[in-house]
């Protein structure tokens, strides 16, 4: 894996970090969260999470992350890892399947070991800048909130 991979699970994650540390959750006079500002919070925690880039799923933000349930996602861990081989071995699938549908001799999308190192390199970035914006999320959140609510 590149190092760039890393480079952008860090830079994610002090983004997010930043971002939710910027989002305001005040107290009452008693030291407590009102409902109306936990509201707030929460807003502003979906806002920042809907304009920030998703290289898995261009377009649509990492609102994904915030939301209840299993998606694609919340399932990444950090040991998640593509290799060129898998890219080779699932492109080589695809075309037997597409060549047995139409009945048509199909050639693989990705074909060379390079083509596939670079497909892998490509997913392993964005999978890393997904975990790097989950880790930063769960910092800031326990930092203002404790880590009752994040598992941390």
């Amino acid at each position: 894996m590149s190092e760039a991979c890393f480079t952008a699970r860090a830079t994610l994650r002090a983004q997010v970090r930043d971002l939710i540390n910027e989002v305001p959750l005040n107290r009452n006079e008693n030291g407590q969260y009102t409902h109306d500002d936990i509201t707030v919070f929460i807003t502003g925690i979906e806002r920042h999470f809907k304009g920030l880039y998703n290289p898995l799923q261009p377009g649509q933000g990492l609102t994904k992350l915030l939301e209840k349930g299993p998606n694609d996602l919340t399932k990444l861990k950090s040991t998640h890892m593509v290799t060129a081989s898998s890219i080779l071995t699932a492109s080589i699938k695809e075309a037997k399947e597409l060549a047995k549908q139409s009945g048509v001799d199909e050639k693989p999308t990705i074909a060379t070991r390079a083509d596939a190192q670079d497909e892998a390199d490509r997913r392993n970035y964005a999978i890393q800048a997904t975990i790097g914006a989950k880790e930063g999320a769960a910092e800031a959140i326990t930092n203002k909130v404790g880590s009752d609510i994040t598992d941390s």
